[in-house]
C-alpha cells in the first residue's frame, strides 16, 4: 500500500479542499501539496522500517507475583460485617424502584 503513495497533484488538493470546505489560493493549495509530499516521505520511510514481530522482543511479565498474605475465611470477615443476614453482609439499598 505504501508504494502507491507518491506526491498529490494540484487536482487532488482542490478535491480535498472542496470535501473539507476550505477555500484554498493557489499558493495555500502549493504549501499543501508541499506539507502532504512531506509527510508521504516520512509514512514511506516508516514502511521501509525493518518488520517488527513479538518474536524479536523479551516479553517479561512487568507486574508482582500475586502472593496470598491474609489467609481469612469467609466466617471472620462476616464477624467483621456491621451488619448481616445469614452468610450475606447487609448493605444499605442505593436503587429504588418505581414501586416505591
Amino acid at each position: 500500500m505504501l508504494s502507491i503513495l507518491t506526491s498529490m497533484e494540484l487536482k487532488e488538493i482542490e478535491n480535498l479542499s472542496d470535501l473539507a470546505r476550505l477555500s484554498l489560493t493557489e499558493e495555500e493549495m502549493s504549501k499543501f501539496g508541499e506539507d502532504f509530499d512531506s509527510i508521504l516521505g516520512y509514512v514511506k520511510q516508516l514502511g521501509e522500517v525493518a518488520d517488527v514481530s513479538e518474536d524479536n522482543f523479551m516479553l517479561t511479565n512487568r507486574l508482582r507475583v500475586d502472593e496470598v498474605n491474609n489467609e481469612s475465611s469467609s466466617d471472620e470477615m462476616l464477624e467483621q460485617a456491621p451488619d448481616k443476614h445469614g452468610r450475606y453482609v447487609k448493605v444499605q439499598k442505593i436503587i429504588s424502584t418505581s414501586d416505591e
